[in-house]
């Protein structure tokens, strides 16, 4: 999709973003009456992705005998490292002055190109408009306006009028459609002037999919289930994960860009992750602040287990039972012999704590089950002993 030769002694202008590449060349950067400029607009997809909607338009100096020939200057994609390359002619009138040279651009020809305005014309016409509308409103109360009354009346209408310019934006762009241009100057008769190239394109949504490991800490090769993540997207959005029995936890359809990672869930058993990871997805790969996501594992510290508590030698027809533990920890107590629970209770700042025995007083030989957890650590191992 290149063009003919290039032009003889460029000067140049580049412009890039998402991965395409625009540049602007001419033969020279001055011209005389009677010269033609020959110039070059070439853009290049160097993503490894093909983007689509290309088109390339050159924009002139109005005044310039232009014509535009060469290859076609849309197309329906560009694949990676393929370009889209316009050559183009103008030539310089020999009767032409530099000030009948206007900075307004007349666009080559070129299929579906995007139309121009001048906004100079569009705010002289509103400026005529507003002016005509002044003399009428004066000449409708002239009966009640007159001499200096009425000119300073008409001095201040133009003085409202005269300031105003308009700029008459272009037609809004499609969904997902970019432009990109590149701007040189030269210079015509002694004047200075600017060419510039315009290419617009529409980058496909781009997506990946990606996986990484939940581990128990300090052990890469303990895998743990049931750890759930939250990932939200630049958009807002949030998807969520959780980890299978192999300990990977997968994402799929992962837009490009930046994303936040963060666990939401811990195994059972384990503390919860406090950290958010940075997930950057492009075409270069995925990740995790900033390395490759397929050298990740994200690991989790068990919970150590609580102390067990101790219970105080419980006499046949008592209705509480107490013991030791540590202080501001829980304790639980069972009597597996009755069908119901005794409330938990909380140890007090001195370690000791006292459980009240709902229904029946204890009989002998009765058992009973305690055991204590601890702030942010597992339950401790359960504790038997019997009434008397």
């Amino acid at each position: 999709m290149h063009g003919a030769s290039h032009p003889h002694t460029a000067y140049a202008a580049q412009a890039s973003q998402d991965g395409v590449v625009l540049e602007l060349t001419t033969d020279k950067a001055q011209y005389s009456a009677g010269d033609t400029i020959e110039g070059r607009a070439i853009v290049t997809n160097t993503n490894s992705f093909a983007i689509e909607d290309v088109t390339l338009d050159a924009i002139l100096p109005a005044g310039l005998d232009s014509s535009l020939s060469g290859q076609s200057l849309d197309a329906a994609s560009l694949a990676s490292g393929e370009s889209l390359t316009l050559d183009f002619t103008a030539r310089v009138p020999a009767d032409t002055k530099p000030a009948d040279l206007g900075n307004n651009t007349t666009p080559g020809q070129s299929s579906g190109l995007a139309k121009t305005y001048d906004e100079a014309v569009a705010g002289a016409l509103l400026v005529f408009a507003v002016l005509v509308a002044s003399i009428l409103v004066l000449a409708y109360s002239r009966k009640k306006i007159k001499g200096r009354h009425g000119l300073f009346t008409l001095a201040l209408l133009l003085a409202f009028a005269l300031p105003i310019s308009v700029s008459v934006p272009s037609p809004e762009a499609f969904a997902g459609e970019s432009s990109l241009s590149a701007k040189e100057n030269i210079t015509v008769k002694g004047e200075a002037y600017e060419l510039e190239a315009q290419a617009s394109y529409t980058m496909p949504l781009q997506t990946k999919d990606f996986s990484f490991s939940k581990i128990k800490a300090s052990q890469p090769y303990n895998p743990l289930a049931e750890a759930e993540f939250a990932l939200t997207l630049e958009d807002g959005s949030v998807r969520t994960a959780t980890s299978g029995s192999g300990g990977t936890v997968s994402f799929t359809d992962i837009p490009f860009g930046t994303h936040s990672l963060v666990e939401t869930k811990a195994p059972a058993g384990y503390h919860l992750g406090t950290s958010t990871y940075t997930i950057t997805v492009s075409a270069r790969g995925v990740n995790i602040d900033g390395q490759p996501i397929e050298q990740a594992t994200i690991g989790n510290m068990p919970l150590l287990k609580s102390d067990e508590p101790t219970i105080d030698a419980t006499p046949a027809g008592s209705s509480t039972i107490s013991g030791d533990g540590v202080p501001y920890a829980t304790v639980y107590v069972l009597l597996p012999d009755r069908p119901y629970y005794c409330d938990p209770v909380q140890v007090d700042g001195s370690g000791k704590w006292t459980v009240h025995v709902a229904g029946n007083p204890l009989q002998n030989d009765e058992p009973i089950t305690a055991y204590q957890v601890e702030k942010d650590k597992n339950p401790s191992d359960a504790v038997v002993q019997s009434v008397g």
